[in-house]
């Protein structure tokens, strides 16, 4: 196997970050004191390099040695994503620290408070155990979070702007257009109105008007949508590119919206004047 993909497990760090265990057992109290030679492996190489067999209790050679040094697979983890939250996971080796260790390592600390507050403890921990060790970095893990989801939510906030700029045109597009239509037809509702027509009948007539033109925009709008959703796809995480709910939800919205810009006018065709109407030029 390439080394790439091969990280290390730090004693602990797997229950605390809530990678699940899916089989076989977790390290136990002498494999996290004293070299053993055991890894867990995550699930995308189970599946990638034992599709046909069971990888419990075979032994793997990792290029992560200064020698080959063949490994005993003790459980199967959950996937991680390491780089970036919408590449998937690549398979991945855990090692307990004895097995490989390195010259530095991420201490990883769970607390039920204010993690920034104990961080002075943490400091003076390992200043008592050795003084010299150099400490850098010390970020929560929301601040970790935030750093790797800052360019998505830049993005989608962007995205958010000019779609409610979008909406916002459509709205006044749609007012300015069935406002016209009504003036268009001001003889033809003022007749209407003459000979008995009612003014919610034509309240429907202009808002039935303007929900087929609705109709028609959603429909086309969403045939776009769909055929676009590959380029959206980079931005998602933990969403489908396609994902009903969300296009439901902002149809409805959308025809909410143009709704609402085709009451004003609707309304204004219903206060027509028969009279004034019939003499209008």
């Amino acid at each position: 196997m390439k080394s790439e993909p091969c990280i290390r497990l730090r004693t602990g760090t797997r229950a605390l970050l809530g990678i699940p265990l899916l089989r076989g057992r977790n390290f136990s109290d002498t494999e996290q004191k004293e070299p053993k030679h055991v890894i867990l492996i995550n699930e995308a190489l189970a599946k990638t390099y034992f599709a046909s067999e069971d990888p419990i209790g075979q032994r793997l050679d990792v290029e992560m040695f200064a020698k080959p040094t063949p490994a005993e697979i003790i459980g199967i983890v959950g996937n991680v994503r390491y780089e970036s939250l919408t590449d998937e996971s690549s398979p991945a080796v855990y090692f307990p620290h004895p097995d490989l260790t390195y010259s530095f390592m991420t201490l990883v600390i769970r607390t039920d408070g204010d993690p920034s507050a104990i961080a002075p403890a943490v400091l003076r921990e390992v200043r008592a155990l050795e003084p010299d060790q150099p400490v850098s970095d010390i970020r929560t893990m929301n601040q970790v979070m935030s750093e790797w989801v800052a360019r998505s939510r830049f993005n989608t906030l962007l995205l958010g702007l000019f779609a409610g700029l979008a909406t916002l045109l459509s709205a006044v597009g749609i007012f300015g257009v069935m406002n016209y239509s009504v003036a268009l037809r001001t003889r033809e509702i003022g007749l209407r109105l003459a000979v008995g027509a009612q003014p919610r009948q034509v309240l429907l007539l202009i808002l039935k008007q303007g929900f087929w033109l609705t109709i028609a925009g959603v429909v086309l709008g969403l045939a776009a949508a769909f055929a676009l959703t590959r380029l959206l796809s980079g931005l998602l995480f933990g969403v489908a590119a396609v994902d009903v709910t969300t296009f439901a939800t902002i149809s409805l919205l959308l025809v909410a919206v143009s709704l609402l810009a085709c009451y004003l006018p609707a309304r204004r065709a219903m206060r027509i004047d028969p009279l004034s109407a019939l003499r209008y030029e």
